[in-house]
């Protein structure tokens, strides 16, 4: 991620307070309650402010609080239930970070919430049936609002915080926009890839049982009968790569799978081959930074790429294509062609 902000978004019992506490706690981001600071601002509680103002007066001050606010930091920000039901609040949140919509069941909603007072939109009517009829009439604000959607059903805080935070993540690393891959949780979860890397590269020959199922655990997919021969050197350790079935790597692949990279069935590598999908910005100033931005690359069915080829990041290789050994692919190569050379060109065509 980078230092965007989090708005939580949910009806009220859905878990935005509890689950920006965790996010706070876990991953030491600011964290504003947007509530407790608009009473904070008026010195009235909610209930106070919509007894004396009414509705619509509360709705507006929603929406200037998100219009001015500002972080300096990665912050998350816990929002009323009824901020996402206002255009306004949330283009304002869509230019300031990324909406997460916390979503929990009507039962397990009237749970969290039946003996609450402090309800001003449920003054009077706290029951299953009219909260049931509340949440599906303001659903679909949600899911147009929202650019994540977690379920919080039977998960306690810090399970929803994580998975919040790795939705995010993966995000940002195929979002072909710039992020800080210094982030220290991003590291962590990296390290954890390399470490299963380290384990299949240290197997001994004999040993192919515990290869493929090292294997099972470093890939994001894995097909039958796939083999890559150690060493494999890979950024996260094979996380963002996806194998058909019948795919062959001679040594010494080198995979920089900062973001998907998809090799089809019946693909063979030969060594030395380099697969990256990070590059970073061209401006000095932002390379300063440590930015980086990523583009996945896809490479189709019964392909041969020929030893010590680099394939650079957002290449598409089709079905049937041959790279010639040695060659810098920087431009997609057609299905059912020859291409070699440096940059690589396409010099003839296969038959089907």
């Amino acid at each position: 991620m980078t230092g965007q902000n989090i708005f939580l978004i949910g009806f009220m019992g859905a878990g935005k307070s509890t689950v920006a506490l965790a996010l706070q706690r876990r991953y030491h981001t600011d964290l504003i309650e947007m509530d407790q600071e608009i009473e904070k601002r008026e010195r009235k509680t909610i209930p106070e402010i919509f007894q004396t103002y009414g509705e619509p007066y509360f709705r507006e001050l929603e929406t200037g609080f998100l219009k001015n606010l500002e972080t300096s930091k990665r912050t998350v920000i816990s929002c009323g239930g009824g901020v996402p039901l206002k255009e306004a609040n949330v283009e304002a949140m869509r230019q300031k970070g990324k909406i997460v919509w916390l979503s929990a069941a009507p039962g397990t909603v009237y749970d969290r919430i039946h003996t609450d007072q402090g309800r001003p939109v449920l003054a009077g009517k706290m029951d299953l049936q009219h909260i049931a009829a509340l949440m599906e009439e303001r659903r679909e604000k949600y899911s147009r609002a929202a650019d994540f959607l977690v379920h919080t059903d039977g998960k306690t805080a810090e399970e929803i915080a994580k998975e919040v935070w790795v939705a995010l993540e993966e995000a940002a690393l195929g979002s072909g926009e710039l992020y800080d891959p210094g982030d220290p949780y991003m590291l962590q979860r990296q390290q954890e890839g390399q470490e299963l890397q380290y384990e299949y590269n240290h197997t001994r020959p004999s040993e192919g049982k515990k290869r493929q199922e090292l294997m099972k655990k470093m890939f994001a997919e894995i097909g039958e009968d796939c083999y890559v021969e150690p060493p494999l050197h890979a950024n996260w350790g094979g996380r963002h790569v996806h194998l058909g079935n019948r795919v062959y790597a001679n040594f010494n692949l080198t995979l920089v799978d900062d973001t998907d990279i998809y090799i089809g069935d019946c693909t063979m590598i030969g060594p030395n081959v380099t697969i990256a999908t990070g590059s970073h910005p061209l401006e000095p100033h932002l390379r300063e930074q440590g930015l980086q931005k990523n583009h996945p690359v896809r490479i189709g069915k019964n392909v041969w790429i020929g030893a010590g080829a680099v394939l650079v990041p957002g290449i598409t290789v089709g079905d049937g294509a041959v790279i010639g050994a040695g060659s810098i692919v920087t431009k997609d190569v057609p299905a059912y062609t020859v291409a070699v050379g440096n940059p690589c060109r396409v010099i003839r065509k296969l038959e089907r």
